[in-house]
């Protein structure tokens, strides 16, 4: 499947990917808890999370890996909450940020509500624009707002 977007860097054809449980179409895929870059939480399983008693905080970020490919990407990270049906809280904050540049390139607030099932992995993605950062260190940052458990899997991009 294809599909052709418009933006500022003027139209663009790409292929799309299909996440699965298994896959979440990574080009560049990360282990969050084999990642040293955390703020708040701890290993958790499969994951490192954090709840509210830990405030907030960077879940994780990084990975600093300059292979990204200059073009029009999708940040991934694979996240489970607790809970599904209290308050639509802010509870985490997902950005894309060039290490390189020191700036935010595309930034993703996730709700309560975004999170179909509790207890269960979902791909949260961020679209970003990499173009004219050939070589630029990238990095995927995971805020907790420290208003709900979250336990994050992997991060990475298409």
């Amino acid at each position: 499947m294809y599909y052709r977007s418009i933006g500022q860097f003027g139209s663009v054809t790409r292929r799309a990917k299909v996440s699965n449980e298994t896959n979440g179409g990574w080009g560049l895929m990360f282990e969050t808890e084999s990642m040293p870059y955390h703020q708040v939480g701890r290993p958790d399983g499969d994951g490192w999370s954090a709840n509210t008693s830990d405030g907030p905080g960077f879940l994780a970020y990084g990975p600093y890996n300059n292979n990204v490919v200059p073009d029009w990407n999708t940040g991934v990270v694979k996240l489970a909450i607790d809970n599904v049906t209290a308050g639509n809280d802010l509870v985490a904050t997902i950005d894309v940020y060039d290490a390189t540049a020191g700036q935010i390139i595309a930034v993703r607030q996730i709700f309560r509500h975004d999170f179909q099932q509790a207890n269960h992995y979902e791909f949260m993605i961020v679209p970003f624009a990499w173009e004219g950062r050939a070589g630029h260190t990238f990095e995927i940052r995971t805020f907790t707002h420290g208003t709900a458990y979250l336990r994050q899997d992997r991060q990475g991009t298409d």
